[in-house]
């Protein structure tokens, strides 16, 4: 395909934090004498800094954390360490398109009916969501709080215009340091725990899963967190993303007049005929939404290079013109 919006690379927010910041990947000889087994929490100086972030930007108040490698790690973690509270899970009517092989292939059945319908069922929170960018709320109820994991990748300043929950309502949050970031391939997230046993769980298997997390992402991180002006970052992150909103309210009346959301990382698109076969013939990759519990819709990415958008929405056009 000519141009890939399927894939969720977050492009342009790496864009962002390479064109003034940095050089953020130096290596020293000292550097590389200290790359023996890592800890299994992570290493302490970047989980202390985690938690102030994670309170900054994703609203997400938890004291103990553990670094996993990427957002999907984190969950595959949660779903293993609590094999023995729960055996089923439920998630929005339209999800992550990776959810429902991972949820299964941790021996967990996925619900997307009744919220939270036994003692045993794990909510899984997504937002704001993946892919229709909608915000998720949760109530203050012991049981709620006992069955939540809030999947939080997207609900900060650079993916998210208000942020109107508070992850912090929900048992455990996974977060995402390469989406934040742009730095997809370092393969880098957190967990975040309210409860120091559940914490201790989630390390236990992590270290049996993996013997620990990459020292040189998570010192990637940390030299990041530590000297980036974060402000700056994801004002320029922010506005490179909503440049690509405003390419594809272009195509809007393309798409049964579908919106582009103004939160999150995607766009869910209806589709018909006309449509498939205009994408088809420009050469646009997506993710087919039957993928996402959305048959007839389209999932494109929405954090692409700001170039390849315009470029890609004025080919749409004008080859619909042209058709």
């Amino acid at each position: 395909m000519r141009y890939e919006f399927g894939w969720g690379d977050s492009v342009c927010v790496r864009e962002a934090l390479l064109e003034r910041d940095g050089p953020w990947f130096a290596t020293t000889l000292e550097a590389l004498w200290s790359m023996g087994y890592p800890e299994g929490a992570g290493l302490r100086e970047l989980t202390s800094l985690i938690i102030p972030f994670a309170r900054d930007q994703f609203c997400s108040d938890y004291p103990y954390v553990a670094v996993t490698a990427g957002a999907h790690h984190g969950m595959a973690t949660i779903l293993r360490a609590f094999r023995h509270e729960f055996d089923t899970t439920h998630v929005n009517s339209t999800y992550f398109s990776f959810y429902p092989r991972l949820i299964r292939k941790e021996g967990y059945s996925m619900n997307t009916g009744n919220v939270v319908a036994s003692d045993r069922e794990l909510m899984i929170v997504d937002s704001p969501s993946n892919p229709e960018g909608r915000h998720s709320t949760l109530g203050n109820t012991k049981k709620v709080f006992d069955q939540a994991l809030w999947d939080g990748v997207y609900n900060n300043d650079i993916f998210t215009k208000n942020k109107e929950v508070n992850p912090g309502t929900a048992r455990f949050f996974v977060g995402s340091f390469s989406k934040f970031f742009g730095l997809n391939g370092i393969r880098l997230g957190w967990v975040g725990c309210k409860r120091k046993t559940d914490h201790d769980r989630v390390v236990e298997e992590i270290v049996e899963d993996t013997l620990g997390i990459s020292l040189p992402s998570q010192l990637l991180a940390l030299r990041i967190l530590k000297g980036l002006d974060i402000v700056s970052f994801t004002s320029r992150a922010r506005f490179k993303i909503d440049s690509n909103r405003s390419e594809f309210q272009k195509l809007e009346r393309y798409f049964g007049g579908s919106p582009v959301p103004n939160s999150g990382m995607f766009y869910l698109a209806r589709l018909d005929k006309h449509s498939r076969r205009l994408l088809k013939r420009v050469g646009v990759n997506y993710i087919d939404g039957e993928k996402c519990g959305a048959p007839g819709h389209a999932r494109f990415n929405l954090a692409q290079d700001n170039s390849l958008t315009s470029e890609m929405v004025r080919a749409v056009m004008t080859e619909d013109l042209s058709a």
